[in-house]
C-alpha cells in the first residue's frame, strides 16, 4: 500500500488514498470514482471507461492494464484523475 494524492481537477480538490500498488489502474480508476462520488455525495459526470490516471511528476497518461507498481508510482506521489 502507498499513499498518494489524488487531484480532481473537475472538483478542484485533492484527496489522499492509500492505494494498493499491485492493483490494476483500470480498477483503481473505478475506486477512486466511486469513493469520490460517495464522499461528495454526487457521482463523478461521464463514463468511467473514458477518465484517465495521469501521473503529475512524470507527466504522463498511466497505462490502465499497468499496475501503480510498474508504472513506477511511489509513496508520497502525486496522481490526476482526468
Amino acid at each position: 500500500m502507498i499513499l498518494v494524492d489524488v487531484m480532481v481537477p473537475c472538483l478542484d480538490k485533492t484527496y489522499d488514498f492509500w492505494l494498493d500498488e499491485n492493483t490494476e489502474i483500470r480498477l483503481v480508476i473505478e475506486e477512486l470514482t466511486e469513493v469520490i462520488g460517495q464522499k461528495e455525495k454526487a457521482p463523478l459526470a461521464g463514463n468511467r471507461r473514458n477518465l484517465q490516471l495521469c501521473d503529475k511528476i512524470g507527466k504522463r497518461v498511466l497505462l490502465k492494464n499497468g499496475t501503480l507498481y510498474s508504472e513506477g508510482i511511489k509513496m508520497g506521489g502525486t496522481l490526476i484523475l482526468l
